[in-house]
């Protein structure tokens, strides 16, 4: 079954590396992560958080949903627990996700730190099993994504960047910056600043409280351990250009979506147009949308991957299927099985169906709006 019916709702846990040794999270239900209450109504899919060891280096996964898969790489100065209400929504579209933070691994910089990153990324998705999968990452996570996309084309079933540390212009303000290093502290707080305006920014009080809950702890972490982050943004500082990677994908053929807030002070509007115009992929722009927009609201992104189903992203999951020997209306268990098979840790691992299926709630209204351009193939 192609992505875009919604899913039932699942039990929400953290563990480690063992299976079995889930603890339940508190929370609300139908939102991001809530221990499962007597009966209740809709709710969207729950989702497990677990902690791997590969090639002897920590990796926090989040997953949960049926369907194709889609793998999140988060952005590396951020973590995966700030995006648990997005990968929510997006299992309710129809998606098994898959979010994937290496930020964590403890990868020492030597100028390679990003290769390094999006070389763990591809390992972890081994170890889970997931071989082929829409290929997502937002920030630098977006620069991962685009690394083992370019590398292992034959993974990506699409590859969705949302306000993506790569293109030209990204490439030319790396540069810039590599001759005063210090001054990735500055990118550094000003990605702080955008994450944590995201809170009073919220015009919906309940959404402000949730994103609190879970942003506040990250960014205390981050103030408590600031030299945490320079591993990462040395990384990102002397990465090799991402043009090139981009001029692969599209040599490969692999369908690209460019997600990006016009009000982005990390990662220029500009870095995204010519990401869409190097791949021949779309340009959907979020209107007064910062770096950090789909922290705010998790309900925009689901929302543009919905359309996006009716376009070149269902035509992509489509052929995915036909690949895999599947019709497009396969059910939900043969999809599963072809692309996450019986035994893999990408189903250990994820949380168990309930006893009671809920459906999950109507999408709520978004609070972006946004525009799309198809870049002209040349």
């Amino acid at each position: 079954m192609l992505p875009g019916n919604a899913g039932a709702g699942q039990r929400e846990m953290i563990g480690t590396d063992a299976p079995g040794a889930e603890i339940p999270l508190e929370g609300d239900p139908g939102d991001d992560g809530a221990a499962e209450p007597a009966p209740r109504a809709a709710a969207n899919p729950r989702l497990a958080r677990h902690r791997l060891t590969v090639d002897g280096r920590q990796v926090t996964v989040t997953l949960g949903g049926h369907g194709l898969p889609l793998v999140l790489a988060s952005g590396l100065l951020l973590t995966d627990r700030l995006y648990v209400q997005t990968l929510s929504r997006l299992a309710a579209v129809g998606f098994r996700v898959v979010a994937i933070d290496v930020a964590g691994s403890g990868i020492a910089d030597d100028g390679k730190g990003l290769d390094e990153y999006g070389r763990l990324l591809g390992r972890a998705l081994d170890e889970l099993g997931v071989h082929r999968a829409i290929l997502a990452g937002h920030s630098l996570g977006g620069r991962l994504a685009t690394e083992l996309a370019a590398l292992q084309p034959e993974r990506a079933i699409a590859l969705l960047l949302v306000d993506a540390s790569v293109g030209a212009p990204w490439d030319s303000l790396v540069r810039l910056l590599g001759y005063a290093p210090p001054s990735i502290g500055v990118l550094g707080t000003m990605l702080l600043t955008d994450t944590l305006g995201t809170v009073p920014l919220a015009r919906d009080f309940d959404q402000a409280a949730k994103l609190s809950r879970l942003a506040v702890p990250v960014m205390l972490s981050h103030l408590g351990a600031p030299w945490r982050l320079l591993g990462p943004g040395l990384s990102a500082l002397y990465a090799a250009a991402s043009a090139p990677l981009l001029d692969r994908i599209r040599e490969a053929r692999v369908p690209v979506v460019s997600v990006h807030g016009d009000c982005d002070l990390v990662v220029p509007l500009a870095a995204a147009r010519d990401a869409a115009r190097r791949t021949a992929g779309e340009l959907v722009v979020v209107h007064g949308a910062t770096h950090s927009w789909l922290l705010q609201d998790p309900e925009t992104l689901p929302a543009i991957v919905r359309q996006l189903l009716a376009g070149d992203l269902g035509a992509a999951c489509a052929d995915a299927l036909l690949d895999a020997g599947l019709d497009p209306t396969a059910s939900p268990r043969a999809v599963d099985d072809a692309f996450a098979a019986k035994g893999t840790l990408v189903r250990l691992l994820a949380p168990p169906d309930p006893s009671r299926p809920a459906a999950a709630p109507p999408p709520r209204q978004p609070h972006y709006r946004w525009s799309r351009t198809r870049s002209p193939a040349c």
